[in-house]
């Protein structure tokens, strides 16, 4: 694997838990997947309640904010300041192994450095 990759797939597309008779209903609530070889395997967060107590007019409540996984993927990956970019503070979950030195001041194969690309994907928000 790419030793510079890092690859973030979010679902927004949710589901019911309860069953409408053909299926479910779209709900709230996804999943995520960060992918790449800095990456601490695991599950971060909890799992959610199902429980008929526990659900927000049938769906089920997010527990992750996912401004809290681009903030750590923007800050531990990129090493630039998540605060501007996802508009506020967030908790970080710590899925991104830490290594000496700043990733973001690495260079890529092309020979500008990750800061200088990490730069214009920012620009771009």
């Amino acid at each position: 694997m790419c030793r510079i990759c890092l690859s973030y797939l979010f679902s927004e597309f949710g589901r019911r838990v309860k069953d409408n008779g053909s299926g479910t209903d779209h709900g709230s609530a996804g999943v995520s997947f960060v992918v790449g070889p800095r990456v601490k395997g695991g599950m971060y967060g909890e799992y959610p309640d199902t429980d008929a107590g526990s659900l927000d007019q049938g769906d089920l409540v997010p527990n992750q904010d996912f401004r809290g996984v681009y903030s750590t993927i923007v800050q531990e990956w990129l090493g630039l300041d998540p605060v501007p970019i996802v508009n506020g503070q967030f908790e970080q979950p710590q899925f991104v192994e830490k290594v000496a030195g700043s990733w973001a001041m690495s260079t890529w194969p092309t020979g500008e450095t990750a800061a200088s690309r990490s730069t214009t994907l920012t620009a771009a928000s």
